[in-house]
């Protein structure tokens, strides 16, 4: 699973191919307050040039999308962690980075 779009390098444009290379479920416990309880998923991208995989090094990695990213899985918490990694690709496509890139 991927998400496609435009990779820019050092003046050059890229197949950029967006994977999920590693993700957390975090839960921090408030204690005696439950409003301080934290519930989300982070993860982070890998970018590789086509479908062959192989990894983009170098230009401005934030600007092209591949960083961490953090956001409240509520759809994945009725489905079951199993599809956590299907609900981080589903978090980008709301990110407008990541608004015209196509699945893969």
């Amino acid at each position: 699973m991927a998400l496609e779009k435009p990779y820019s390098i050092y003046g050059a444009t890229v197949s950029g191919y967006f994977r999920v290379a590693q993700m957390n479920v975090v839960y921090n416990h408030g204690y005696n307050d439950p409003t301080a309880d934290e519930f989300y998923c982070e993860f982070r991208l890998d970018a590789v040039n086509g479908p062959e995989g192989n990894p983009i090094h170098g230009g401005n990695n934030l600007q092209n999308g591949d960083t961490w990213y953090r956001f409240m899985p509520e759809d994945t918490l009725i489905s079951g962690v199993r599809s956590l990694p299907e609900a981080c690709y589903n978090h980008l496509k709301t990110m407008d980075i990541f608004s015209e890139a196509t699945d893969h």
